[in-house]
């Protein structure tokens, strides 16, 4: 993860002037008064705004109107992601009111903080950042550029590319978090993609990261049978794989550098950078979240507070790997640990 001393910002609407691709240089604009009012589904999502690319391998869509990325996949297989189909977006919008769509999105500060920015107790979420239409800045035959509307709670807009390098089986994602004005609010990036349940979740442990007390933090357990029945260790300790379907809804976290869900013949592994020497609140930078439907996929961005006319950004890649069923598939992850 990067964090950079920017030139003197010009607003919040200069990010998506044509044009203006970088963060300096851009003409002034004046900053946005008041935040987009939450996009209200009516009945079924059908993510009819989605931009769309591929490179003959994979393929990804972006719906600017909810601000995530809803397909993820091989090129003529099925979306690995999971998206919300069901009529259930009846309830009108309220501080309780949070739906639940689906695909990969970004939150900017780790749940027990959001009380303290927002006032709602750690649910749902601001809102804004995940709750709000983003603009499409820019689409390329490669790749996507989206950016949030400016966050109110806390004076940041955020920046998400999406690009599939050529004839691999990758998305790069770079996201970045822009703040706009004075804020006493720490910020994390903190994806959370929910995909389609798999077999198995690893999440790595890292091998410099710092001695804890276990190897995984349990951060919550509301299911009839405990998670400790359904995890082992791995590589000699090197990773966690959760094998457990079902009735669950629990969620486990690491210090590590990558996530994944094994499938039948294929491993969605998502990775990042860690910094050993940074503060991550919840003792974890890659977290899984099983809820039954579906699977969350998390990884989360060291702590770090921000002036005004800062940032902070980091890289995610999401990598296809075909894995043979003559193997545990776990054990193609540890050798092929990204740096």
């Amino acid at each position: 993860m990067q964090t950079t001393k920017m030139r003197k910002w010009v607003g919040a609407l200069a990010l998506v002037a044509v044009g203006c691709v970088g963060l300096t240089g851009c003409q002034s604009a004046p900053p946005q008064e008041k935040a987009p009012e939450p996009v209200v589904p009516a009945g079924k999502i059908t993510f009819e705004d989605a931009v769309k690319i591929d490179n003959g391998v994979v393929r990804l869509a972006v719906s600017p109107s909810v601000g995530r990325v809803v397909e993820f996949g091989y090129v003529g297989q099925p979306n690995l992601l999971w998206v919300n189909t069901q009529d259930i977006f009846d309830t009108p919008p309220g501080p309780d009111t949070y739906y639940n769509i689906g695909g990969d999105k970004l939150w900017v500060a780790p749940q027990p903080l959001w009380k303290n920015a927002f006032g709602h107790d750690n649910w749902p979420p601001e809102g804004v950042i995940d709750g709000a239409a983003w603009t499409l800045v820019e689409q390329k035959r490669d790749s996507i550029t989206i950016q949030s509307p400016e966050s109110p709670d806390y004076g940041v807009v955020v920046r998400r590319t999406f690009q599939l390098p050529a004839s691999k089986s990758q998305a790069v994602i770079t996201n970045q978090i822009v703040r706009l004005r004075a804020n006493p609010h720490p910020l994390q990036l903190w994806t959370v993609t929910q995909i389609k349940e798999p077999d198995t979740a690893v999440l790595d442990i890292a091998k410099d990261g710092p001695e804890m007390p276990t190897p995984f933090v349990k951060m919550t357990d509301e299911t009839p049978v405990k998670v400790e029945g359904y995890v082992r260790l791995i590589g000699e300790g090197g990773a966690v794989a959760w094998t457990q379907q079902g009735d669950v809804h629990a969620k486990l976290g690491t210090l590590g550098r990558w996530v994944a869900g094994v499938y039948d013949g294929v491993v969605f592994r998502q990775s990042t950078k860690f910094d050993a020497n940074a503060a991550y609140p919840e003792a974890s930078s890659v977290q899984v979240y099983r809820a039954g439907d579906y699977t969350e996929l998390e990884l989360l961005s060291p702590l770090i507070q921000l002036a005004p006319g800062e940032s902070m950004s980091n890289t995610v890649t999401w990598a296809l790997i075909e894995v043979s069923k003559q193997y545990d598939p776990t054990d193609f992850l540890l050798a092929s640990d990204p740096k």
